[in-house]
């Protein structure tokens, strides 16, 4: 946890978690995230962005935590504005749309080339989150755990091709 002393090192702190947060560098988003929430536990937004943040690490029970706590703090600051209901798998629907996500997800598991398979590690991801957002552990378990097993036969085949060259 980073300790905020001022507006200007909550502004900097914020910026730099935006910024880890947009390079897919969850892990360091939340740590920053989670500091700016202990500064100021009113702030909607990060609680907005807390909950996407834990939607992409597979931390659902945390994410719908923070996409409670965004709703009563909206509904308790607007009492003139209606909260547009979004059920939390609507939130998790945001992090990508399942259709497209399966397409995306059976070329990369079609895929022969190891850099189409090696520079895919986002899709599968976002799959499995879809599929636990429904309930389906199993499957997206499965999804897991195939694209492990594609990945590591792809890692073999490129060693396999280095040694062939030296």
């Amino acid at each position: 946890m980073f300790e905020i002393k001022n507006i200007d090192e909550y502004e900097i702190l914020t910026l730099d978690a935006v910024e880890d947060y947009n390079r897919k560098d969850y892990n360091k988003a939340l740590k920053k995230f989670l500091s700016l929430e202990k500064a100021n536990p009113n702030n909607i937004k990060i609680h907005e962005v807390l909950a996407f943040t834990y939607i992409h690490l597979n931390k659902l029970d945390k994410a719908k935590e923070q996409y409670k706590i965004c709703k009563e703090l909206f509904i308790k600051q607007h009492p003139h504005i209606k909260f547009a209901e979004r059920s939390f798998e609507d939130l998790v629907g945001e992090a990508g749309e399942k259709q497209k996500a399966e397409r995306e997800y059976n070329k990369i598991m079609r895929a022969r080339k190891s850099e189409k398979i090696l520079a895919s590690f986002d899709i599968p991801s976002k799959l499995a989150i879809l599929y636990m957002s429904e309930g389906k552990y199993d499957k997206a378990e499965k999804i897991l755990k195939d694209f492990r097993k594609k990945v590591f036969a792809a890692m073999e085949n490129e060693k396999k091709k280095e040694e062939k060259v030296a």
